[in-house]
């Protein structure tokens, strides 16, 4: 055994993994497929269907909500830990500064009939 685990005697790639025998030639038309075979083949390729649907499902999932994800959380925005970092900190603060102005006070929590009513 040599120092990298591998044995003496294998052969390595050169990227330095296990270098693998060769794939031996399959003539596909040497004889006619069996119809167990087609029934596996058939099987294996809807199994294969099926899967990559799923993959595409949650992919397709997957990246609207890491956009938002990065959005909103503000990953990377600004290195400057003094500026607003995020996006939801920068709408929270714009809602505040919009929403506590004394002279909408009246207009923001007035009721309605219905609501005074209850």
């Amino acid at each position: 055994v040599r120092r990298d685990g591998y044995p003496q005697d294998l052969k390595l790639a050169p990227g330095g993994g296990p270098k693998l025998p060769p794939v031996p030639a399959i003539d596909p038309t040497a004889t006619a497929p069996s119809d167990r075979e087609r029934v596996e083949v058939h099987i294996i390729k809807k199994l294969i269907d099926n899967y990559l649907t799923l993959v595409k499902k949650n992919i397709a999932d997957s990246v609207p909500k890491a956009i938002m994800f990065f959005l909103v959380s503000g990953a990377g925005v600004s290195a400057d830990p003094g500026q607003v970092s995020s996006l939801k900190d920068a709408i929270q603060s714009e809602c505040v500064t919009r929403l506590y102005k004394e002279e909408l006070y009246d207009a923001l929590l007035f009721e309605g009939d219905v609501e005074s009513r209850r």
